[in-house]
């Protein structure tokens, strides 16, 4: 069978002049597409002119937002999602909850063969803040990394993008 491929954006680029070169990159990609963080699902929206529409209202840390976007298959919170799919990623499929992002984004990443992150460099300040080092929240660039090295583990072909 051809490969699952799933192409991840998370976070906006080190240089926001390069917004829509790295969302007209990321469209091009062949696979299933993935934005994971809010600031990243609106930078997204303002280069593709399509309006974000919230699927999933959030009513706390354990269960993130998610979001539509045409064009894009799954988009969700950034940070937060990414560390609770990091801890459960090798919980079996079967076991996983329902009506999440985090279950919903689990899934998806057990379904592919081939992952490529494109993460974001920006400096994102919520990501210092005391709250999520408190709550064990990995920023972006170190949660990638990790995830990255737990997929590889699993099978899964992984590769990272810093932009």
């Amino acid at each position: 069978r051809e490969p699952n491929v799933l192409n991840v954006l998370t976070g906006p680029p080190s240089k926001k002049a390069e917004d829509y070169n790295v969302v007209k990159r990321f469209m091009e990609l062949k696979g299933k597409k993935v934005v994971c963080g809010s600031t990243t699902v609106q930078m997204v929206s303002r280069v593709l002119k399509t309006p974000v529409n919230i699927k999933d209202v959030s009513d706390g840390y354990h269960r993130p937002p998610s979001y539509e976007v045409e064009g894009i298959d799954y988009a969700t919170e950034g940070a937060i999602t990414l560390n609770q799919v990091y801890n459960i990623i090798d919980v079996e499929v079967d076991r996983l909850g329902s009506g999440s992002s985090v279950s919903d984004l689990a899934r998806i990443f057990h379904e592919s063969d081939i992952i490529n992150f494109i993460v974001g460099t920006a400096t994102n300040r919520a990501h210092k803040s005391l709250v999520f080092r408190q709550m064990g929240i990995f920023p972006r660039e170190v949660i990638v990394k990790l995830f990255s090295d737990k997929l590889q583990k699993m099978g899964k072909l992984v590769s990272l993008e810093y932009v």
